[in-house]
């Protein structure tokens, strides 16, 4: 096989090693078969010409190497599609997060409106405010499980409480705290709660109010200084409705004093006459000091503290007596003023005689200071 033939193939094909190999192989054999020294030495430069090819890379033929490319495009395709794939997704879920969050806000900020706008600008949420909610003023009756209770709470937080069964007591709202909708946290000077204590001992007390009624509340403070503000309507009083007995505080009085004045009719004009214009602020009667009535009780008292003090008519005015029944069987009453309905002036009581005594603001040192019953 001559060099030229050779050279062609190689020109036309771009060998393998193993090709390569194959040729050397063949140029040995033609090698032995060779007629002439010139052929001699042709194969000679072939078989080395093979045998430098053999030890340099072998290059990919251009056939091999356009089948390879469209597969690497393909496959850089596939991946870019992947990773747009991608960015789209967390893009998408992204926008619909944004929207959740966005509807919470909405709901978050709707719900906190319709809150506030339910409760006075003043009653921030956890907030201590003096005084006593707007909402808690005024006449309220229920029953309970002494009896038939009468509350009277004024603007000043002070408490008038009637019970059926255990008669006057009091005690005033000192701040009270919104704790939810309607629903108030109430403190109580000298923290005493028991105006608003209805059987169920807790370590805090509050209300809940709607339009009409009234729902006392207690709650259990945990160890932590944290209380679980749950609500209850096992008590309800109605605004409005009261049990306090009715009475007319001067009824026996007038009885006993018309009785005076038709005696008096039967002597002379003049004297009638005299008797009316000397009459004076204070009036003692025949009355049974140990039935009195609770209004005869504040009068009795309040003339007696008033004689004693020196006030006027128009300073008595200022001036009021809270009444109550203890166990004891006894009447205690005890003086305070209006502009300061929290403070205990004078304390009297009705003894089992009948007489009125007056005590020290600690309940002790009793003495008589009336015997018979004047307004």
């Amino acid at each position: 096989m001559s060099e030229q033939v050779f050279r062609r193939q190689d020109s036309e094909n771009h060998l393998t090693k193993r090709q390569i190999k194959i040729k050397i192989k063949e140029l040995e054999s033609a090698l032995k078969q060779a007629e002439t020294m010139e052929q001699v030495r042709q194969l000679q430069d072939l078989i080395k010409t093979y045998e430098a090819m053999l030890e340099q890379p072998v290059l990919v033929s251009p056939e091999k190497t356009s089948k390879k490319k469209p597969w690497l495009k393909y496959l850089i395709v596939f991946i870019v599609l992947a990773i747009l794939s991608i960015i789209i997704y967390l893009f998408w879920q992204f926008q619909i997060q944004s929207q959740k969050s966005d509807m919470t806000s909405r709901s978050t900020g709707i719900t906190m409106s319709s809150t506030s706008t339910s409760t006075s600008s003043s009653d921030t949420i956890g907030q201590a405010i003096s005084g006593v909610p707007s909402s808690l003023v005024g006449t309220w009756g229920g029953t309970t499980t002494t009896g038939k209770v009468t509350l009277m709470i004024d603007e000043s937080g002070y408490i008038t409480r009637y019970d059926s069964t255990y008669g006057y007591s009091y005690g005033q709202i000192e701040s009270y705290q919104l704790v939810g909708k309607g629903l108030f946290k109430l403190n109580f000077v000298s923290g005493d709660a028991s105006a608003f204590q209805f059987g169920q001992a807790g370590t805090s007390y509050g209300v809940l109010t709607s339009s009409d009624s009234i729902y006392p509340q207690v709650w259990q403070t945990s160890s932590n200084l944290s209380s679980d503000y749950t609500t209850s309507k096992a008590t309800a009083f109605t605004k409005g409705v009261s049990y306090i007995p009715s009475s007319s505080s001067k009824s026996s009085s007038s009885s006993s004093s018309s009785s005076s004045s038709s005696s008096s009719s039967s002597s002379s004009s003049s004297s009638s006459s005299s008797s009316s214009t000397t009459e004076s602020s204070s009036t003692t009667t025949s009355v049974d000091t140990k039935t009195l009535t609770e209004s005869q009780v504040q009068s009795w008292v309040l003339e007696t503290y008033a004689s004693a003090k020196g006030l006027s008519d128009s300073d008595e005015s200022n001036y009021f007596v809270n009444v109550k029944s203890y166990d004891d069987g006894l009447v205690y009453a005890s003086v305070r003023k209006t502009s300061d309905k929290g403070t205990r002036l004078a304390l009297y009581r009705v003894n089992a005689d009948g007489k009125l005594e007056e005590g020290n603001l600690d309940a002790t040192n009793w003495h008589v200071v009336s015997d018979s019953f004047s307004y």
